[in-house]
């Protein structure tokens, strides 16, 4: 049985997915080093805000700051998490308190642990296991969490609580729609019986050729872009349709399939999308890697021109006043904003911009852009 590294393959943050697919686990041990989404970083800067205010609120204690700002949107987010916590915990012990707390459940999968948001005893001698979701456009179910009972069974195993303990378990999601604070209350004694669940799913995710199931799940499955059961189960034949074949092989008509048909389309929407991005993605690592795509290249991706120097352009355009700022908030405008007012001499303010590069993008190979050359990097990801 070959050794999994538990944190990065049976993550508490993606047990929905392996209990529900075993097989992801092994398939995404193949694949490049994911990277990270500005969702998935303001995300992680909320988490780090939350943990310093915590800190500051419950045990008077100074963290070190995040260094990303706190916005007046993510505070906003992040406060209703702070004042939920601290309207239960205030008077709470701070060896009763785990903030971003460590459970270690080698003794369920060796190298398993996990790391919840929040977790602590009440005075009254409640347990409460608190996940925090900065994201909005996915709204997080509190029934069956799998996130948080992985973290559950950690907290009631730290903790030593008897088996009738009240366990709340409570997810907080205060930019998505619906409600932002759910919480769904089991016992100790019950957490105690799911690990005998958990225990059996590592088991599973753990064995060579473990079963793969296409599904919601699929999402944000790492896999994605090679995985059988996707490309075939859920795509049929559309995915080995050739390029030369297209206008051979379309589609079928919208009008011609039934209601049941269309709504299970509509039903996958999401894991299609999430699939195609996928596929790209794999192909651009590839191209990035140095392999060759037929059909497509790579080119520099350019971002929207920037000022060279603010100053220099305050200078320049003093004469414009308060036409020279955006109000709200007040900052300069853009390049192309002041380009549209009257009189603005444009090679002026070409001489004062520069335009940035954000990395390169796969593109068919009749884009007009010129192709650089991938930077290769041995075993950057598995062959396919």
């Amino acid at each position: 049985m070959n050794e999994i590294k538990a944190h990065s393959h049976l993550s508490a943050s993606s047990a929905h997915r392996w209990f529900n697919c075993p097989g992801s686990v092994g398939l995404s041990k193949l694949m490049p080093p994911q990277e990270s989404s500005k969702y998935a970083e303001e995300g992680t800067l909320a988490h780090a805000w939350l943990e310093y205010k915590l800190h500051k609120a419950l045990f008077g204690k100074e963290i070190e700051k995040p260094a990303g700002e706190l916005t007046e949107e993510m505070e906003e987010a992040v406060d209703v998490a702070l004042n939920y916590i601290g309207d239960k915990f205030m008077y709470a012990k701070e060896k009763d308190i785990l903030i971003e707390g460590r459970f270690d459940l080698s003794y369920i999968h060796e190298g398993m642990f996990g790391t919840a948001d929040f977790s602590g005893i009440t005075p009254d001698g409640e347990l409460f296991v608190i996940d925090y979701k900065h994201g909005k456009g996915v709204v997080v179910s509190i029934e069956d969490n799998k996130q948080l009972l992985f973290y559950s069974v950690g907290a009631v195993n730290h903790f030593d609580v008897s088996a009738d303990t009240k366990v709340t378990m409570v997810i907080i999601q205060p930019r998505a729609m619906g409600s932002a604070i759910k919480e769904q209350t089991l016992t100790a004694g019950e957490i105690h019986d799911w690990t005998n669940i958990l225990i059996e799913k590592a088991k599973e995710a753990d064995q060579d050729n473990a079963p793969l199931k296409a599904g919601k799940h699929c999402k944000w499955c790492p896999a994605q872009s090679r995985c059988p059961a996707m490309a075939g189960d859920m795509f049929g034949s559309v995915a080995k349709i050739q390029v030369s074949e297209i206008k051979k092989s379309e589609l079928p008509k919208v009008e011609l399939l039934t209601k049941e048909e269309l709504i299970n389309i509509i039903d996958k929407k999401d894991i299609i999308e999430s699939w195609l991005e996928a596929c790209y993605g794999h192909l651009q690592g590839a191209a990035i890697a140095g392999e060759t795509i037929p059909g497509y290249k790579l080119v520099q991706r350019k971002g929207h021109r920037k000022w060279s120097s603010e100053e220099q352009v305050i200078k320049e355009f003093s004469s414009l006043g308060e036409e020279l700022y955006v109000q709200k908030p007040k900052e300069l405008k853009s390049p192309a904003q002041l380009e549209k007012l009257k009189g603005i001499d444009k090679k002026s303010i070409s001489s004062l911009t520069f335009t940035p590069t954000l990395g390169v993008t796969l593109v068919p190979e009749e884009d007009k852009r010129e192709a650089v050359a991938g930077v290769s990097a041995d075993q950057l990801f598995s062959k396919c």
